[in-house]
């Protein structure tokens, strides 16, 4: 079980780390409004604003009970 949860959370790292990486590299392109790649944009900014969420949720989840 331990393990299991040990593997569930590194996918879940890798996935926030892409993200991140994902943010970064779209951060510098800049398309006309009303393009479709600017809806696009718009669309795939707000789906990959999740990892600053999932790291404070694991961190939560990770830390030992005092």
């Amino acid at each position: 079980m331990n393990k299991q949860r040990n593997i569930s959370v590194q996918i879940i790292r890798g996935i926030c780390i892409c993200a991140v990486v994902l943010i970064h590299c779209k951060s510098g392109i800049d398309y006309p409004k009303g393009s479709f790649w600017y809806s696009t944009g718009l669309i795939l900014r707000q789906l990959i604003n999740f990892p600053g969420v999932a790291c404070v949720f694991l961190s939560w989840n990770l830390c030992k009970k005092v």
